[in-house]
């Protein structure tokens, strides 16, 4: 009697158990410039169709070699740097809104391999890095987007950049202040100079 009762409340709880579907994807947290520097490797050697790059000279320096070994296995490689004897970006930078923010004087870096990838992560001065590292789709979509309209201004304003400045003038850099809040401070402090 007691065990076609216990039989009976495990078939209720198996039939009533929510079912387990596709386990959705993760965030990882990597720390240590080894570490990040280990995992990004890894994935690099494994890539099979494409690789995104948008990182700064003296990061994609320690990458050199298996870049060009992704490159040489057919690995389609699409390159954004910053850093070096490049100008500094035009399109908006956003400040950190409070004073006690994070620590921000790090080069930011991202990879997105075979659109399916990612790392998001930032190196410092001091020689330690930290990243995010996932296959959501949401992120990776974010970082593929990023990237495309990295490159499109760029060309643009290769392409343009006498044509904007004559055509839009001190009204070009107005159209980015729109869309980024600047610190109040600073903007009275300029007011003030």
């Amino acid at each position: 009697m007691i065990s076609g009762r216990v039989q009976a409340s495990l078939a209720y709880m198996e039939s009533e158990m929510p079912r387990g579907g596709p386990v959705s994807p993760s965030f990882y947290n990597v720390e240590g410039d080894r570490n990040v520097l280990g995992a990004l490797i890894r994935q690099l050697n494994m890539a099979e169709q494409e690789i995104v790059v948008d990182m700064w000279r003296e990061e994609a320096s320690l990458l050199r070699s298996e870049l060009e070994q992704a490159e040489l296995r057919g690995v389609r490689l699409l390159w954004a740097f910053d850093g070096g004897n490049t100008a500094p970006a035009t399109y908006p930078v956003w400040p950190p809104l409070g004073r006690d923010s994070k620590r921000t004087d790090g080069r930011k870096f991202s990879f997105v391999i075979d659109r399916s990838w990612c790392m998001l992560g930032m190196r410092f001065e001091d020689g330690s890095a930290q990243a995010v590292v996932t296959e959501h789709p949401v992120l990776v979509d974010l970082l593929l987007n990023h990237f495309a309209q990295e490159m499109v201004l760029f060309e643009l304003e290769q392409d343009m950049g006498a044509e904007l400045e004559e055509r839009y003038g001190e009204r070009y850099s107005k159209i980015n202040s729109k869309y980024v809040m600047h610190d109040p401070v600073d903007d009275g402090e300029e007011q003030a100079q």
